[in-house]
């Protein structure tokens, strides 16, 4: 049953890690656009970003 246990609680940690990263770079911009493909960032409208770190220059 621990076996089990622990094992879901790896689980959870990586999700929550994966969520979190995910949030990290969605938040800073600077990030996202070294992150992302460059190919998804041409298909989100700048208007997006624009309460973002990142200024049109970046782009």
């Amino acid at each position: 049953m621990s076996e089990k246990r622990q094992i879901d609680k790896i689980k959870l940690k990586s999700f929550l890690k994966s969520t979190l990263t995910k949030l990290i770079i969605f938040h800073f911009r600077l990030d996202r656009f070294y992150f992302c493909n460059k190919e998804i960032l041409t298909k989100i409208p700048y208007k997006t970003f624009q309460f973002g770190i990142v200024t049109k220059t970046a782009f």
